[in-house]
């Protein structure tokens, strides 16, 4: 159902809404047959007046009656007769067929009243009987749904195409996804030609699910409608990897519109013409994150080092943009500019310059220096930052440790919540560390109980599951939630028996008991704390 509502939606955006089973023509049709009837009514009325002198008894039969499909092309010329009712009467029957094609060309019809192939069908009834001697309406002639539906939308009839597939949906829905994706291929390949650019913009991002569509969007690429460029970029950015897309990606670093797409989708084409203009927009301090993670994609994380090395000790509207970028690169050869760009930093440029400075695995003195001052710092951006970088510094280390546990009483929740979790996944297996975290189930900030759940159930220690135990009674029901959820993604022993049965609602009771289920299935360890806890 999602996706045919889909489809719906997207038909909306280049005609509006369909409403299969109201009449097709909607009363339109009467004009055009008024003037049909002005080219057929004399001629026929002439052929009755020469029936009168007509000895022949069989010709005066006022039932006598024909009937006739025409073929109307777009341009208004006959294109076909066909007989589908006749008297039986040789020289009244083939009349109709000869006054028609002797009118050869009727005038234009509205394109409204065309069928699936474009040429309006008109039934015509002539009779031997004046006044009303002769019919007309038009009526409908349909290909098969599968041929229809791509007809109707080239033609322009796209609220037909979709009254068609709703129509399947009722009567067969399990054919129905079938037809939809014919119908929106279609939508795309005709919406991109579209003179309207929004429509343009719509059916581009048609194209980027489709097939042999690469050369049509690049095309789009280059549309006039900044909307259009943006929507053809994406596009390509998921699904291309052709030097052409690559100099439409390197072209579009010079929009600032298109820039963050273009520099993403260099990185992962991996073509090292790129290069050049990354480092070009890397120095100029644009995208840096982006940017150096393109770089590192196409190799060539050493220059890029060298480069935020740069900006780290240049002008200070660059600092903030390299140490973004350092974060990226994570190379330890970047710590001491690093901290040597702390001093008289704004707020922004400190955070940044602590998400730079852990790097896994590294033990480096002046980050851990710089870590355990910034605890300390006025601003709680930066403490929270700074206790966010400690589980990478070396939260171990005996200052920065008593530092984290310091902010475990911070006055700022978002502090509390970042030394917790760092002190957890430095020490997780640590029964000191758990109990210091443990007295945080008691914050008033939900967020910091959180914090402290998800921590532990990340990194377990044996303490572990009578604080989670508590907490999973939490009187808030965001924070027994949120603790479920994570229970199923870290299971351990936590989550006892007794706490699936002391649900409150049901909800809460399905969420515990996949949670306990993960915890049985979490191995020989979950097994024995699951006997030592209930």
């Amino acid at each position: 159902m999602k996706t045919m509502t889909f489809a719906f939606a997207v038909v909306a955006t280049f005609s509006g809404a369909a409403h299969a089973g109201e009449a097709r023509w909607h009363g339109m049709d009467e004009p055009y047959l008024a003037q049909v009837h002005e080219r057929v009514h004399p001629r026929w009325s002439t052929f009755l007046t020469q029936l009168q002198r007509l000895t022949d008894g069989r010709f005066q039969d006022p039932s006598l009656a024909a009937e006739v499909v025409v073929a109307v092309e777009p341009d208004g010329r006959v294109s076909a007769v066909e007989e589908t009712a006749s008297a039986g009467l040789k020289g009244f029957d083939d009349a109709p067929i000869d006054l028609i094609h002797d009118v050869a060309r009727f005038p234009a019809p509205p394109h409204q009243l065309a069928s699936d192939d474009g040429k309006v069908y008109l039934r015509m009834r002539f009779t031997r009987t004046a006044p009303g001697c002769e019919e007309s309406a038009v009526i409908e002639r349909r290909l098969p749904i599968e041929q229809a539906v791509p007809q109707l939308v080239r033609s322009g009839h796209t609220e037909e195409a979709v009254a068609r597939v709703e129509e399947l949906y009722r009567e067969a829905p399990e054919k129905a996804p079938a037809m939809m994706l014919v119908l929106t291929e279609q939508l795309g390949r005709v919406g991109a030609t579209d003179r309207d650019p929004q429509r343009r913009a719509a059916a581009t991002a048609i194209l980027g699910h489709l097939e042999g569509a690469e050369a049509q969007l690049v095309a789009l690429a280059r549309d006039e409608s900044a909307e259009v460029r943006h929507e053809a970029l994406l596009a390509l950015a998921g699904r291309s990897d052709s030097e052409a897309t690559t100099r439409l990606m390197i072209d579009a670093l010079a929009n600032p519109g298109d820039r963050e797409v273009a520099v993403r989708t260099l990185g992962r084409l991996g073509d090292r013409s790129a290069v050049a203009p990354l480092r070009d927009l890397l120095r100029a301090g644009e995208l840096p994150e982006e940017t150096a993670t393109a770089l590192v994609g196409l190799g060539d994380r050493e220059t890029a080092a060298r480069i935020v090395g740069e900006m780290l000790g240049g002008e200070p509207a660059k600092r903030l943009s390299a140490a973004r970028a350092a974060h990226v690169l994570a190379a330890p050869a970047l710590t001491a500019a690093l901290v040597a760009a702390w001093t008289g930093a704004s707020d922004d440029l400190r955070a940044a310059i602590l998400a730079a400075i852990g790097v896994p695995g590294e033990r480096d003195p002046e980050a851990r220096a710089l870590a355990v001052r910034a605890l300390g710092d006025p601003s709680a951006r930066v403490r929270a930052q700074a206790a966010g970088a400690a589980a990478a510094i070396d939260p171990r280390a005996t200052a920065l440790r008593v530092r984290l546990v310091e902010a475990l009483g911070d006055t700022d929740p978002t502090v509390r919540a970042a030394a917790a979790s760092s002190l957890a996944a430095a020490d997780g297996a640590s029964e000191d560390t758990a109990w210091e975290i443990a007295r945080l189930t008691h914050d008033p900030a939900p967020s910091v109980r959180i914090a402290v759940g998800e921590a532990l159930l990340a990194h377990p220690a044996k303490a572990s599951a009578r604080v989670l135990a508590k907490l999973l009674k939490d009187p808030d029901a965001e924070v027994r939630q949120a603790l479920r959820v994570a229970s199923v993604h870290f299971p351990t022993p936590s989550v006892s028996m007794e706490q699936v049965l002391g649900a409150t609602d049901t909800v809460e009771l399905l969420r515990a008991a996949a949670a306990w289920r993960a915890a049985r299935t979490a191995g020989p360890r979950a097994e024995s704390s699951h006997r030592s806890d209930g």
